[in-house]
């Protein structure tokens, strides 16, 4: 029974000490968010240079504020589904470029994801509209019937159907499965790099 204890004992000091963290890691953590908050000032369209302000730090902290600052700017460099977030986008990408001294790698990784994201708008432009049309035809007849009924122009909006809701939410989420997968891919050389 004792050797049992001796384990359990044991373990359960192993256990406290993963959730303890060391100086060093409590360190790392305050320069990876330090990282973090720079990037997010540069996102927000701030006036400063990431490489300056990283030359700024003490050297024991760059590599740690830099690991910040990459993560945050791969994290923004999305999917643009929305016109809103493109500025965002292309700053975050500019960044990577700057911290990768802008060498022919990442160039041609950013150009990359710069036609995937030129495709990703076309292929949803293009697709919308063919499930557009495809309603509109099968809701001419229902159209004809209510202006029948009602003895006026009735004007129904195809997209506003739930049936066409529901199926752009799943073509959708397929094609933004397909793009995000290349995407990530990218990221994941980006960080290589």
């Amino acid at each position: 029974m004792a050797e049992i204890k001796s384990a359990l004992e044991k373990a359960m000091e192993r256990a406290e000490k993963i959730g303890r963290a060391t100086k060093e890691e409590l360190k790392e953590n305050l320069y990876l968010d330090e990282g973090r908050r720079l990037t997010a000032r540069y996102l927000r369209g701030e006036d400063m240079e990431l490489t300056k302000a990283l030359e700024q730090k003490p050297a024991e902290a760059r590599p740690y504020i830099l690991k910040g600052i990459v993560e945050t700017l791969l994290r923004n460099i999305v999917l643009p589904r929305d016109e809103d977030i493109e500025e965002r986008i292309k700053r975050a990408m500019q960044g990577m470029l700057t911290l990768k001294r802008n060498n022919s790698q990442a160039r041609r990784i950013m150009a990359q994801i710069e036609e995937a994201f030129r495709q990703y708008k076309q292929t949803i432009s293009d697709v919308r509209k063919q499930l557009r049309a495809r309603f509109e035809m099968k809701m001419g007849n229902m159209q004809k019937q209510l202006e029948e009924q009602a003895h006026m122009k009735v004007k129904i909006d195809p997209e506003q159907q739930p049936q066409f809701q529901e199926e752009w939410l799943k073509i959708s989420a397929e094609i933004n499965a397909q793009f995000d997968a290349f995407l990530e891919q990218q990221k994941e050389l980006l960080r290589t790099i």
